[in-house]
């Protein structure tokens, strides 16, 4: 038992660690964190009374094993979203107070996701000796993987609060985070853990992470950086940081917020900061959370080279210092709020003019989404690791070879090899599902139905195989 209870409080730590990391994405108004403890407390057993209910009614409809594809799927994906989306609402008389810009829904929602995987994991170490590695996955892994699912839910919750007729936004993020759960379990449970758990892993956090730029970029309390400025009480003249431009090294007016501060230089009206302050401005003035180094470029400044980020920014990677222009830095952080606010709003998961806040009439054009939803999908079958939706998906002629065997023969050799991806995993999908039931003996009866099934899916594979091919590469197979 030793053993277990520091595996316990191990889960505990990580936990903290997940709801501090959650919350220091809520830039613009700090929640209490007494009202974070309650709702971690009470919507961890709220959440965890109703799942058991909810796998007593399947149990009572006849599912009795869930530790199978079906099961991951159908059952424990979907009851312990939904206890955990209940036992949010349940919270809500502890939060109503609260609930007044897009991330307090996220920083709720993992709150209880917290206390969710906190009991879970207390019931896996109390089930007897012999759970100890079963419980180290649990801590290590499955307390962040339980507050990633429900992400969607916390954003989708809010807004529904706005605009009760979003309702389907609510739905749209429970069937995410019912799906991306039992994905995970089903990956789990068939011991699929190098390739498939890290791609879960790592699309689910990308995921939580675009969510949350969004609902940060979405407060009704974001300041751009020049109203920061103008609306700092008495800034102080402090220990000038050297302006690279003009080269004055005297006290400046300084100007500061959690750990970044820069810098006013009286002589050239530049402001000056260390190269971490500066990604520390994108991070709180321009909703984006995810690594920088990608948007790194080399500029020019009065005939000196410097490194940039995204523009209207020069950075000494020597002297670890920069300086920007006021004005023109503000329109670069306001161009990349509203290009993440536009990029999640022509998602498939939003509808036109669906979640516009406090907005009474709400209209959807569901051709449209339909249509948008196909181009989608189809984009991501091509390109299932890329969210650029700028790359090129090539329209096969109608004249060209209508069967491959080598795609009808080993499709997943076949798709894997060509680096079509977006058909492979749902090929792999296909066979953990079905697969699992006759690995289990699940209702022998229906074996014949499932081979069935695997043998369409190779038929499909082989007609269609030429065709995503060109799709992808413009070109017919060799």
């Amino acid at each position: 038992m030793p053993k277990t209870s520091i595996l316990i409080s191990i889960s505990f730590i990580i936990g903290i660690f997940c709801i501090r990391y959650i919350q220091s994405f809520d830039r613009h108004e700090k929640e209490p964190f007494w009202h974070m403890f309650a709702v971690t407390c009470w919507g961890g057993v709220s959440s965890v009374i109703l799942s058991f209910m909810l796998y007593a009614a399947s149990h009572y409809l006849g599912i009795k094993e869930f530790h199978n594809s079906f099961g991951a799927l159908f059952v424990i994906g979907p009851v312990e979203e939904l206890s955990k989306l209940v036992a949010l609402g349940a919270c809500y008389f502890i939060i109503s107070k609260q609930m007044n810009e897009p991330v307090d829904g996220i920083i709720y929602m993992a709150c209880v996701a917290l206390g969710f995987s906190l009991i879970e994991n207390y019931l896996y170490a109390t089930q007897g000796v012999g759970n100890e590695y079963l419980l180290l996955l649990r801590v290590l892994i499955c307390t962040p993987m339980h507050i990633s699912f429900s992400v969607f839910m916390g954003l989708a919750f809010y807004i529904c609060l706005q605009n009760r007729n979003s309702f389907p936004l609510l739905i749209y993020a429970f069937i995410y985070a019912s799906l991306v759960h039992g994905l995970y379990d089903l990956v789990i449970f068939n011991g699929l853990f190098l390739f498939a758990l890290m791609f879960i892993f790592r699309a689910t956090y990308t995921s939580a992470l675009s969510f949350l730029s969004y609902a940060v970029a979405k407060s009704p309390f974001r300041k751009t950086l020049s109203q920061f400025v103008s609306d700092y009480a008495d800034p102080r003249p402090e220990e000038g940081i050297e302006c690279l431009h003009c080269g004055s090294k005297e006290e400046k007016l300084t100007y500061k917020r959690h750990k970044l501060a820069f810098q006013k230089c009286d002589h050239c009206d530049m402001y000056v900061a260390t190269r971490k302050s500066i990604l520390l401005i994108f991070h709180h003035f321009a909703s984006t959370f995810k690594k920088l180094d990608d948007h790194m470029t080399s500029a020019t400044f009065s005939g000196k080279q410097y490194t940039s980020i995204h523009s209207n920014n020069f950075i000494s990677e020597q002297r670890r210092l920069g300086f920007f222009n006021l004005e023109t830095f503000d329109q670069t952080l306001e161009e990349l709020n509203q290009k993440i606010i536009e990029n999640m709003d022509k998602k498939i998961w939003f509808p036109s003019k669906l979640f516009e806040l406090r907005k009474r009439v709400v209209t959807i054009d569901y051709q449209k989404t339909a249509a948008e939803s196909g181009k989608a999908f189809w984009h991501w079958v091509i390109y299932p690791y890329s969210s650029d939706r700028n790359k090129t998906v090539y329209t096969p002629p109608p004249n060209g070879p209508a069967w491959n065997w080598k795609a009808f023969l080993i499709p997943e050799l076949w798709f894997l090899y060509h680096e079509i991806h977006g058909v492979f995993l749902l090929l792999l999908i296909l066979f953990l599902f079905f697969g699992s039931f006759m690995f289990f003996g699940i209702m022998i009866i229906f074996s014949k139905w499932m081979l069935l099934i695997l043998l369409c899916g190779r038929i499909l594979a082989g007609r269609t195989g030429n065709q995503i091919y060109y799709a992808r590469y413009g070109k017919w197979p060799d």
